[in-house]
């Protein structure tokens, strides 16, 4: 293994914003944190797989509960940056522990791939209780080697790729957010 330092992907507000609530749209208009949580995880680490980059771009860290992306998890517990837009759309139940969408964003920052993505984890894994996808994540290799009882460990998202048998996706990957750099640097969009 390389002692190269990778840079991170750039979290995607308005992607992860539709992301969710796709998922939520797709699950009758309320959905379990947990159910949403893990499949937002799992869409993610399969584009991931498939095209080198994140529809989110959230970091992820290792929880008892399986692989968590944080900023979505910081925004259903209504804080992080642009937390009132969230709540705008996505209206977080506290005592049910569940996310009903008040007002769908549509899908307007997603592109077509991310969003055939999202319908074929519904489709493949929308079935699944909160507890069946949370044992589901717990059997994938990168929570395995990070996951540490009572702490929040960081998966790089090169272990990802390198854990599931995608090491020639990171290449393309680091090249994805070089370019999402210089875009976001030159135009502050990408």
């Amino acid at each position: 293994m390389s002692n190269t330092v990778f840079k991170d992907f750039r979290f995607r507000f308005d992607r992860s914003l539709q992301a969710a609530a796709y998922f939520v749209k797709l699950a009758g208009g309320v959905e379990y944190h947990l159910r949403l949580l893990k499949l937002l995880y799992i869409a993610d680490r399969h584009y991931l797989l498939t095209y080198g980059e994140m529809i989110t771009g959230d970091h992820v860290v290792a929880l008892k509960h399986g692989p968590v992306l944080t900023n979505i998890f910081d925004l259903i517990k209504g804080r992080g940056v642009r937390a009132d837009k969230w709540a705008c759309h996505l209206q977080t139940l506290p005592e049910s522990h569940k996310i009903r969408l008040i007002d769908d964003p549509r899908t307007g920052s997603l592109c077509r791939a991310s969003q055939k993505l999202l319908d074929d984890v519904y489709t493949q894994y929308g079935r699944m209780s909160r507890f069946q996808l949370r044992d589901l994540t717990h059997t994938f290799p990168e929570w395995k080697k990070y996951f540490r009882e009572g702490a929040a460990m960081s998966i790089p998202w090169e272990d990802i790729l390198r854990l599931n048998g995608g090491e020639k996706m990171v290449p393309s990957a680091m090249n994805s957010i070089e370019v999402d750099e210089y875009q976001y640097a030159l135009l502050g969009v990408g």
